[in-house]
């Protein structure tokens, strides 16, 4: 059971550490467009990874978000979608990709049924 519930316990950080629970208050969303990739090195990655820098208007004021996540799948002119507070719209993140919260999905049903295996044993 301890594993299972230790699974489970990652789960729920990995969704944290990666954004997967993200909101702002007042949350509102627009379409916005990568307009810049800062690329960033890591030893251990076998490919170029960068963080988008996605411009966004709300209002007729234009803003500018960076992502918190790196990826090797952003390019310039991608639209994604940016969530801001209505009331700061500089207050603004950008979701992870689907793969995180497939992940996070997984380990945490992983541990669901490390959990009711332990009590069924």
């Amino acid at each position: 059971m301890i594993g299972g519930l230790a699974i489970l316990i990652l789960s729920f950080f990995l969704g944290v550490a990666f954004g997967a629970f993200r909101r702002v208050a007042n949350q509102k969303s627009v379409q916005g467009e990568i307009v810049r990739l800062d690329y960033t090195y890591d030893s251990d990655e076998k490919r170029p990874t960068y963080r988008a820098v996605v411009e966004y208007i709300v209002n007729g004021q234009q803003y500018h978000v960076a992502s918190s996540f790196r990826s090797s799948s952003f390019r310039t002119g991608k639209k994604k979608t940016v969530y801001y507070n209505q009331n700061r719209p500089e207050n603004a993140f950008i979701r992870p990709g689907l793969c995180v919260y497939i992940a996070v999905a997984a380990f945490g049903i992983a541990g669901i049924v490390l959990i009711i295996k332990d009590f069924l044993l």
